[in-house]
Order: structure tokens, then sequence, then C-alpha cells
């Protein structure tokens, strides 16, 4: 995966010609400090977090849900060894109950995953920790026969993918990139773990929560997308338009539990605009003057539906996006 960067000098573009880093372990101080590096909303809880096998995970973080990230760079390690690596260390990582999450957090940050996680996501630690996790090998190569490997594991159910990073150097300044080999949002749907959820129970859950109304005028997406009830969040309706989630209706309430009779959805807003081809900043405006929103990260955003006029008025935004043809002229 070959990525350019360029620069404009006067009327032309110019290619940054790629480096070299002194030391790769760099690019771990990096993600360690910033973890949104990689588009990953996480706090880091542990570095060199020594296995039960004799293994040192590189990093350790947790998300807004509880559930676990490692993160493993490649090094000097064949890129096939890495992916045995990073699953022999998921194989400790799934038997971490949740005060052993807590203790290997401690022990790295040094006050309580409690205070940690308040001050990072400002909401509560979820009570149970590790329902699932996911694997990310980081990488700046990977042979196209690991590529294969890592995209058949994703494909049969494991939740693992790999980061590429790429450097630049320009006139003493260094330049990083970074990119994905699989749709990291997709990756993350195949974390949640044995079981599915189905339509029967999101509805009775839809029911108890006295939200039943709010979640039917949502599922009106279905007529533009393609449905997928899921364990995320407790319980959601995901939508995928053009192979891509756009669309989460967080039935059950997930982290941020919303009161009895109003509905949290969630949209990743940069990979909506992508596939309709309009700014993402006129999104984003749109709803945030129509409806109650949070911002989740750079990609994100949460709107809390209170009635069935804000469903509709939010099914009808989704449906003008999604349906508007797109133009040679328009912006990508």
């Amino acid at each position: 995966m070959a990525t350019r960067l360029y620069k404009l000098s006067e009327d032309a573009l110019v290619p940054v010609e790629p480096g070299r880093l002194a030391k790769e372990e760099m690019i771990q101080d990096w993600i360690a400090r910033q973890p949104e590096l990689l588009g990953l909303d996480l706090l880091i809880i542990g570095r060199e977090v020594v296995t039960a096998h004799g293994g040192w995970i590189d990093l350790l973080g947790i998300d807004e849900e509880g559930n676990l990230a490692i993160l493993e760079l490649k090094r000097d390690r064949t890129p096939r060894d890495t992916i045995g690596q990073v699953l022999d260390y998921a194989s400790w990582v799934v038997n971490l109950k949740t005060a052993d999450v807590q203790t290997i957090a401690f022990g790295h940050l040094g006050k309580t995953l409690n205070q940690a996680f308040q001050d990072r996501f400002k909401t509560d630690l979820p009570e149970t920790l590790n329902e699932s996790h996911i694997m990310v090998i980081i990488a700046s190569q990977f042979d196209p026969s690991s590529q294969r490997i890592v995209r058949y594991l994703s494909q049969r159910g494991i939740a693992i993918n790999t980061a590429f990073f790429t450097v630049f150097d320009e006139d003493g300044q260094t330049f990083l990139t970074t990119d994905w080999l699989l749709d990291e949002s997709e990756v993350a749907e195949r974390s949640d773990g044995p079981g599915k959820m189905t339509e029967a129970e999101l509805l009775t859950v839809a029911n108890d929560l006295k939200i039943t109304k709010l979640v039917e005028i949502c599922r009106e997406l279905s007529k533009l997308a393609v449905e997928k009830p899921s364990r995320s969040y407790g319980g959601s309706f995901r939508y995928w338009f053009k192979d891509k989630m756009i669309v989460g209706v967080n039935v059950a309430g997930g982290r941020r539990g919303p009161p009895p009779g109003e509905l949290d959805v969630w949209m990743p807003v940069t990979k909506l605009s992508e596939l309709v081809a309009i700014p993402q900043e006129n999104i984003r405006e749109v709803l945030k003057r129509d409806f109650a929103t949070t911002e989740r990260g750079i990609t994100e955003c949460v709107i809390r539906l209170k009635s069935p006029e804000e469903a509709q008025k939010l099914v009808a935004h989704i449906r003008e996006w999604i349906t508007t043809p797109v133009t040679a002229d328009a912006p990508h």
C-alpha cells in the first residue's frame, strides 16, 4: 500500500520524498500519547503489558464502551509472525476480567481507571469491561500474503486490522500519514462478540424504554440502506450504504444512557460526507441546528432524538443526503 504526499509549489504539485525514522519505537510513543493519530477514540491503559504467556503487548487501550484494543507494532518481525503474535495476545486478553483491566490501568496511569476514564471520555466507567476487543497491527509495509490473511480473519468475524504509517521528509521537517487496510468501523462491528442481537429483541428493548415510535420512524432508513441488528451499545440497528456503515440507532442507549422516551442515533459524519460528496461541515451544521448533538472524536456525531417529529426530520435529512445525485463538480 503506497502512500504519496505532495506539496503545492507555485502552480505545481511536487512530490515529497519518503523518509525514515531513527527508531520505529517513535511511532509507539506518538500513538501512546495520541491514539487519535490512527483515528481511534481510545484511552491507553497499558504499555509493554506482560501476558501470562510471556508476551509483551506494545499498547493496550480501552474505548468509551469499555472494550479493549490491542495495538502491536510490526517492528523487525515478519508480517506473518506479527499476526500470530497479536492473535496470541488476544487469546490472553479475551479472558481479562474487569478487575484485571483496572489493575493493568492503574499500573500504567498511576490513578484509578474510573478517574482516568472520566477525564478522557467525560462519562462514567462501565460496570463490566472487556466484553469485546479489537486487534490492530501497525506497520509501514505489509506484504500481499499477510494482507490476505488479515482480510480473511476479518471476514470470518475476527476483529483485526492493519494501520499503515508512512514517513516523509522535507526541508528538515518530518511528516507522518496514516491509513487502514480495512474500514475500521466495519472491523469494530465484528468485535461484537458471540451471539447476535435479533430484531425481535431490539423491539422488546424499544418497548421497555418507551421509544418504539422513534425506532419505527428511524427504521424507515431500511428503504434506503441495508439494516443490520447489532449488539453494539447494548443493542442497535445499524444501516449500511454502499457497503459502509453510515447510521447507528442505539436502541438500548449504550454508554450515554438517554432517559426513557428518548433515543440516541450516532453518525460517522466524515464517512457519510465522503460517500455522498457533501462537505462534512454542511452535514454537521444541519445536525447541530436541528437536534441536540454531541461530537465524538473527529468523525462521529451523536444525535439525541426527543420526539417523533425530530426522528422524522432526521430521516428526511439522511434521505436527502444519500439520494442527491453526485455531480461532476461536487466536492470530495
